[in-house]
């Protein structure tokens, strides 16, 4: 009885459109496979990084104590919330704001500019084979 929700995916088989969109998304998995794997090189690179600089600051939160912790405040700060854990940072050491403002303005592009690249290239490539 759950699984009767699906029929409503039966849509983007009968509207082209939804259909073009789904098999651009399709089409790009390869490009946006690597885009991740290069923001996994990224990330690693800076949670050893923040890790190494900011591990030992008493901080209100165990946000740089170990890897696995500064990979998840690395995630959120991705997100866009990082202005709090910056300022902790910066009350303990003037030129903290250097790394994370490099950090979010590297995830900032790879995130709003390279994978939206992707997504509109692939519907770009679909509107073009439609139109031959």
């Amino acid at each position: 009885r759950a699984f009767r929700i699906f029929r409503a995916l039966r849509i983007i088989t009968r509207v082209e459109t939804m259909r073009n969109l789904v098999t651009a998304l399709f089409d790009i998995m390869p490009r946006l496979g690597a885009i991740t794997a290069l923001l996994l090189l990224i990330f690693y690179i800076f949670a050893v990084l923040f890790t190494q600089l900011f591990g030992d600051l008493e901080l209100s939160g165990d946000y740089f104590s170990r890897l696995d912790y500064s990979f998840l405040t690395l995630f959120v700060m991705m997100t866009m919330e990082w202005a709090d854990v910056a300022r902790e940072c910066m009350h303990e050491v003037w030129w903290a704001w250097a790394p994370f403002v490099t950090f979010i303005m590297i995830t900032g592009f790879i995130v709003f500019n390279l994978i939206i690249a992707v997504v509109c290239d692939a519907v770009a490539v679909i509107e073009s084979k439609e139109d031959l």
